[in-house]
């Protein structure tokens, strides 16, 4: 492994390296931080490593992301929301008050049986905790090529059934698991 490229931010690190990992090349932000000043950047800087076969390749896809826009707060916002239509269909999220069924949206603020103001986040979370969400966010990875997916084969992380040929996102076929190629690759990368 190799050092393609330093930013001076762990987060500008991070999202150069999974900006790597969704054009297929296994990178890795190298550096931590936390708010009682642990371990920091090396140099000053937080490096991007990747195999020294990728790094030309790395090094063009870096320049092409140094290019483009930040993510504005929108976009920050976008990937906080979890996106429920994910969820297994029929997923149970009762009202509180009047125990019907809610919608699979994170944006109903009033169940549509009583109107009682309600988030449909926190009654899945009440029921289930966090690990219901585990599949409900966008993958911030959505620019990678589709023809580059489709070259590499993808196992789906419960039963290990393969999913070449499958959409991008969706549920297995076999065991009925939601998956995301992404996220199958960011875990493959170390990234996750």
């Amino acid at each position: 492994m190799g050092v393609v490229r330093a930013y001076p931010s762990l987060m500008l690190a991070r999202q150069a390296a999974e900006w790597l990992v969704q054009h297929g090349i296994a990178a890795r932000s190298v550096g931590e931080n936390d708010a009682f000043g642990g371990v920091g950047p090396i140099s000053g800087s937080y490096p991007i490593m990747v195999d020294e076969s990728c790094e030309p390749a790395a090094t063009q896809l870096l320049d092409e992301w140094d290019r483009l826009p930040p993510l504005s707060p929108a976009d920050w916002e976008r990937q906080t929301v979890p996106d429920l239509a994910l969820l297994a269909p029929g997923t149970p999220a009762p009202c509180p008050s009047c125990g019907r069924q809610l919608p699979l949206d994170a944006a109903v603020s009033r169940c549509p049986a009583c109107r009682a103001a309600v988030s449909v986040v926190d009654v899945l979370m009440s029921l289930y905790g966090p690990d219901v969400f585990q599949w409900c966010y966008p993958d911030s990875s959505e620019p990678m090529a589709p023809e580059v997916l489709d070259t590499l084969d993808f196992l789906c992380p419960g039963c290990r059934y393969p999913l070449r040929g499958l959409p991008l996102a969706g549920y297995c076929p076999e065991c009925g698991r939601p998956y995301s190629k992404q996220a199958i690759l960011r875990a493959e990368s170390g990234l996750e």
